[in-house]
């Protein structure tokens, strides 16, 4: 299952998304973009092995605070899904 989160710092990087996702289950992808400047956009997509763990780590990251800002947490559909 794909995962887009929003409203990031945009310090964060894959190995602290990695450890807010890893809990609810197993992680095969992290995607952050970045700016010219190396700066995260504030937002990121994580692939989740099922979508089972993904609607668990959904369900339990919503709404979380990291820096000060409560994050969304969504599915990610693309046009090929």
């Amino acid at each position: 299952m794909k995962i887009l989160i929003h409203n990031l710092p945009t310090t964060i990087k894959n190995c602290d998304l990695f450890k807010l996702f890893r809990p609810h289950g197993e992680v095969e992808d992290i995607s952050i973009p970045y700016n010219i400047l190396g700066y995260g956009q504030g937002h990121a997509y994580v692939k989740m092995k099922n979508k089972k763990e993904g609607e668990i780590a959904i369900q339990n990251l919503q709404n979380l605070e990291i820096e000060g800002t409560n994050v969304i947490v969504e599915e990610w559909y693309t046009p090929l899904d």
